[in-house]
């Protein structure tokens, strides 16, 4: 049963006045969020995107919330069967008219050419699902914050707040060569700006294109620690060549970490890194037009190590 606060809000909706529902949403979302209250913010979202962060918010409050699924399940279809490699000998088999013995090797899912193979020698560790659910459940922690209600609520401070710090002019070009043909762009452009993240707050910004976004966090050498990025733009698809974790010393830190992703996609990441080094690590983030960009939510967590915090 909806309360009286949801009555009026649904009634505003229903007539038109999404104006007013945005207020009381506003209101609302602050004291008594909920997934229904999620579920209608949506309804009111401007953008696209702004619809989708309400969803997964309205989700993470009741994952059985079947409107917010139904909708969700819309603006994100599921993708396409993965492909697999037969072996020749296998497909001949198939095809004889008797029936080859059953090979004990299975079929290998192929890998596109895109995505980073492990290093050799380095033996990676499968992470069960309350791995990933810590990392999503940090993620949707950060959505509650008043700054993501105006966003996603079409209110206009947010872009007024951010024209007041000065973001950065965005870059289009190095060298003179167009920043989207440029693969390391995200090591060669200065940040506009830098952040301590840290294991209790999760940071959420918007990425704007041409622009580099810096998190740090300290950590020491032994330790294992996971790095949490996930875009909410419908746009963002080609996030992992965007994103860059450096050493202490300002160096490329991909040989220390391995990367999976948060939900189906590459609009996110998770970045698991062994700390070889102690000292102050770094996460970059660049936007490029069509592949990252829009709202996002950075976390650092510990895997293991000693036990002093970051």
């Amino acid at each position: 049963m909806l309360s009286p606060d949801l009555i009026r809000i649904v009634s505003a909706i229903n007539v038109g006045d999404k104006p007013r529902a945005r207020t009381l949403l506003q209101s609302l979302l602050k004291t008594s969020p909920s997934a229904e209250a999620w579920y209608q913010a949506s309804r009111v979202a401007e953008k696209p995107e702004h619809e989708l962060i309400c969803l997964q918010r309205a989700l993470g409050y009741d994952p059985l919330h079947r409107e917010a699924r139904q909708r969700l399940n819309q603006l994100q279809p599921p993708a396409p069967p993965v492909e697999v490699a037969v072996a020749p000998a296998v497909k001949q088999a198939a095809s004889s008219e008797q029936p080859a013995a059953p090979k004990t090797e299975k079929a290998k899912p192929i890998i596109p050419a895109d995505v980073p193979l492990k290093k050799a020698g380095r033996r990676r560790r499968k992470r069960g699902t309350s791995f990933y659910l810590t990392i999503v459940g940090m993620i949707l922690l950060s959505l509650s914050s008043t700054y993501f209600v105006m966003l996603v609520l079409g209110s206009p401070l947010p872009g007024r707040l951010r024209s007041l710090l000065g973001i950065a002019s965005p870059v289009t070009e190095i060298d003179g060569v167009p920043l989207e043909q440029v693969p390391d762009a995200v090591f060669r452009i200065p940040p506009s700006r830098s952040s301590e993240v840290t294991q209790v707050e999760p940071l959420a910004d918007i990425l704007e294109p041409g622009i580099v976004h810096e998190y740090t966090f300290d950590a020491r050498a032994g330790e294992e620690v996971a790095i949490g990025i996930q875009f909410f733009s419908p746009t963002a698809q080609r996030v992992s060549r965007n994103i860059a974790v450096l050493d202490p010393e300002g160096k490329d830190a991909a040989s220390q970490c391995t990367r999976d992703r948060i939900i189906q996609g590459d609009n996110g990441a998770v970045i698991t890194c062994f700390i070889n080094r102690t000292g102050s690590w770094q996460v970059r983030l660049l936007g490029r037009v069509g592949e990252s960009g829009g709202a996002y939510v950075v976390s650092v967590g510990r895997l293991m190590g000693d036990r002093s915090g970051f």
